[in-house]
């Protein structure tokens, strides 16, 4: 049998994360627009617009949670890779510990100042007086917005992205359904809104209760480090450098909408700046299939970044980048021919809005497979530690390109020049990406030429890179196979054996702890380093240690469930690290179990 690397093992697990994750952000984006529409009909567009006001501190919790998130996960995920899980635990401590502060911190900074931040929100008294109803119940909720939007980043680490989704979804659902009960039947009017949301987000907290006392959960608390001060805020440091590009993408978005809105609005006072509201809602509805694609890969393209499975990493990547283009595809499609129906959604209908705004939509929606491109390197890059890249794909996204292009291109083509300035700002980021990857590999010399992706081909010492199916027989197939392909690689014939012997140990023992399954998939890497074989196996079984043990101490590993009697005569039962003398590590990342075994 012919044993090559294939990306089965991490397709799954792509797959698994990507339908909780789209709906995590479906959910937090539909429960908003739910409740505006909910207010809207309910009591009236001033006090919708009084919701709407308040929207600004939303934007800046998102910030703050992708900031701690993203900067956390992608530093425990490639610490999880690199076998830390001292270092990772940390990480976590430290997220959690600076999200409680700055959570505790906006809330008393809101409780004593509540008036000074709606007087700079709005000039409009009436409607400050019903953002005011709303905001002095909605503050209170601060911490648990915080924690959980920043916590759901690490679930997905480990391995509970449906719990993720199951949290925000139910914060979401109660938020939207306790404020129609207390509008439409007790009376209330934003107030009811606040309240809401503060108990949504609080039964979420609660959500998180069973996952705390869980004995397979792989990340935890170590508090062990505070004593030391400056250590905690070197941590905190190191995520912050980690999450400030998407956190600066996010941001700038905000920045690019406020500006493309003058600039429209300048050029055709009638229609420019409508028409742009349905162009930018339909980039609402895209992203979430993009930022849903982009933080499932995070945890699982991190730990293959740290474990240096580079073959892993560049199947994620292009895994991801063919989901987004699929989904981004549909709704280009369906924007070039539903086109009068998007802009009715919106109640576009007739008159001079309905003729400009069928090619601006036409056009804009384009642009956004170029969008999905430039945000998965966005993505892509800050997990993979190039912050400058990743920091210079998002000033060009949100300022440094289409800010320009879109005031140059609107003042010569009018409102047409604005929206070809969202197509041509894609390529150009593209562009601007390669010529800085390329011009910076060759300052480094040939032999650091790592290419837009920027890593190595395979890892240093790397010698084999397989993956199978899990079966007894398979277990027989792979060892022979390994065994030859490490003394073609010149490694002695006793190694060779070693390694070949314990891993047919360890496909067996797979096998016969997941006798009912026939969809256990197994990686299987070799490195050699400084004369040792470095062996790491992963695999999609339960989550048990599948070299059996023996005892309370889990290092006292034995070979057991052994079918192979002439391979293996007069061995079984006997200690592994006794026969092979290697040492053994058993981690849990991503929903898997991961072997880590040094002969």
């Amino acid at each position: 049998m012919n044993f090559i690397r294939r990306n089965t093992l991490i397709n799954k697990k792509f797959m698994e994360f990507f339908i909780p994750t789209v709906l995590t952000s479906m959910s937090l984006t539909v429960s908003f627009v739910l409740n505006n529409a909910l207010v809207g009909n309910l009591l009236g567009p001033y006090y919708m617009a009084g919701l709407n006001v308040i929207s600004p501190f939303f934007q800046l919790y998102s910030a703050i949670s992708i900031l701690f998130g993203i900067g956390a996960s992608s530093l425990m995920a490639i610490a999880k890779g690199e076998r830390n899980n001292v270092y990772s635990n940390k990480i976590f401590t430290a997220a959690m510990a600076a999200i409680l502060a700055i959570s505790i911190l906006l809330t008393i900074l809101q409780y004593f100042f509540i008036d000074d931040i709606l007087a700079m929100l709005t000039k409009n008294e009436a409607i400050a007086v019903y953002a005011k109803e709303y905001y002095r119940y909605m503050f209170w909720g601060t911490p648990f917005y915080l924690i959980l939007l920043t916590i759901a980043f690490c679930l997905r680490l480990d391995g509970r992205a449906k719990l993720s989704s199951i949290i925000l979804i139910t914060c979401s659902a109660i938020s939207v359904g306790l404020n129609f009960i207390l509008i439409k039947f007790f009376g209330f009017t934003l107030d009811g809104a606040g309240i809401a949301m503060v108990t949504g987000y609080f039964a979420g907290m609660l959500l998180l209760i069973p996952y705390a006392f869980s004995k397979t959960r792989s990340i935890h608390f170590d508090f062990s480090f505070f004593h030391n001060i400056s250590g905690v805020l070197k941590h905190i440091w190191e995520i912050v450098k980690y999450g400030f590009p998407a956190a600066l993408g996010v941001t700038l978005i905000m920045l690019k909408i406020f500006a493309i809105n003058h600039i429209t609005d300048n050029i055709d006072v009638s229609c420019g700046i409508v028409i742009f509201t349905v162009c930018i809602s339909c980039w609402s509805f895209v992203s979430m299939f993009i930022a849903g694609s982009a933080q499932t890969m995070i945890p699982i393209l991190g730990t293959l970044y740290g474990e240096h499975d580079f073959k892993g990493v560049r199947g994620v990547f292009w895994l991801t980048l063919k989901v987004m283009l699929f989904f981004c595809m549909l709704c280009v499609l369906y924007a070039n021919f539903f086109t009068e129906d998007i802009l009715m959604c919106f109640g576009v209908d007739a008159g001079q809005i309905l003729h400009k705004g069928i090619p601006a939509v036409r056009i804009f929606s384009v642009s956004l497979l170029g969008t999905a491109v430039s945000f998965l390197f966005l993505y892509y890059y800050t997990t993979i530690g190039k912050r400058t890249l990743s920091i210079l794909i998002s000033l060009c996204e949100g300022f440094l390109i289409i800010i320009p292009l879109a005031y140059i291109l609107g003042e010569l083509f009018g409102l047409t020049g604005v929206w070809y300035s969202f197509i041509l700002c894609e390529i150009l980021t593209v562009i601007i990406i390669y010529i800085y990857t390329w011009i910076g590999d060759h300052r480094k010399g040939d032999n650091c030429f790592y290419g837009i992706m920027q890593i190595p081909k395979q890892a240093t010492g790397e010698l084999i890179n397989v993956s199978l199916n899990c079966t007894f027989h398979n277990a027989a197939d792979v060892s022979a196979h390994i065994q030859k392909d490490l003394l073609r690689n010149g490694i002695d014939e006793v190694s060779a054996y070693k390694a070949a012997l314990i891993i047919e140990c360890t496909v067996i023992n797979i096998s016969s702890f997941n006798k009912k399954r026939k969809d256990i998939n197994i990686d299987i890497r070799l490195c050699s380093q400084n004369g040792k074989i470095e062996i790491f196996i992963r695999d999609n079984g339960a989550l048990i240690t599948p070299i059996a043990y023996s005892g309370d101490n889990n290092d006292d590993y034995l070979l057991d469930k052994i079918t192979h009697e002439k391979l293996y005569e007069n061995i079984s039962g006997m200690r592994l690290v006794e026969l092979l003398s290697c040492k053994i590590e058993h981690n849990w990342m991503l929903g898997l179990n991961y072997i880590t075994i040094i002969v």
